[in-house]
């Protein structure tokens, strides 16, 4: 979504009916192409992107990272949620990650509850030497069944093991295959919250 004159911005993969959606413009197609084809610059982007168990591997490389790094306004930030976790033997892609992002930008944070189960991620990458938070949010104002977790997760701060992971790039970028267990454990989840509704 693209609001006109706050340089926002997200790659939406199908119509969506929320209030005041009116006032941004929705793109509809592919994360990758789109940050190749905009010449417009953004304060922050968020990457918010799922192929139901995973994240696209097509947005997670060090090539697609310096494209969103070259949208960015000085000071500007890139903020990823990824389903990913820590625990050693099912961290590649987590641990690739922070790898890969550290490998374009000159700060990466990671904001996780639990680093040892798979569960969303935040990784917050900017070319600011100290990311520091500038604002405590609201929490007050996240709905209650999440309210304490979106706290957890926004006060804790984890980083994968240095010598785990990869850069991924374009030319190599293994996820899937390193990844595959953690899926299958999150796609059976997803199987048995749908059977108990």
């Amino acid at each position: 979504m693209h609001r006109p004159g706050h340089g926002g911005c997200a790659d939406a993969t199908g119509p969506r009916r929320s209030p005041g959606l009116e006032r941004f413009r929705v793109v509809i197609g592919d994360g990758r192409h789109f940050v190749n084809r905009t010449t417009n610059r953004y304060d922050t982007i968020l990457l918010d992107a799922f192929l139901g168990d995973s994240s696209p591997s097509h947005l997670m490389t060090r090539e697609a990272f310096d494209s969103m790094r070259r949208l960015l306004k000085p000071g500007g930030t890139l903020i990823i949620n990824s389903f990913v976790g820590f625990r050693a033997g099912r961290d590649f892609f987590g641990a690739s990650l922070e790898k890969t992002l550290k490998a374009v930008f000159k700060s990466v944070r990671v904001h996780a509850a639990n680093p040892d189960e798979t569960s969303n991620v935040f990784f917050v990458a900017s070319d600011r030497a100290d990311l520091n938070i500038v604002a405590q949010p609201d929490f007050a104002q996240v709905h209650p069944a999440c309210r304490d977790l979106a706290q957890i997760t926004f006060d804790d701060q984890t980083e994968a093991n240095p010598q785990h992971g990869i850069v991924l790039t374009d030319d190599y970028n293994p996820v899937e295959f390193y990844d595959a267990a953690n899926r299958e454990d999150i796609r059976r989840g997803l199987v048995m919250r749908m059977r108990s509704l």
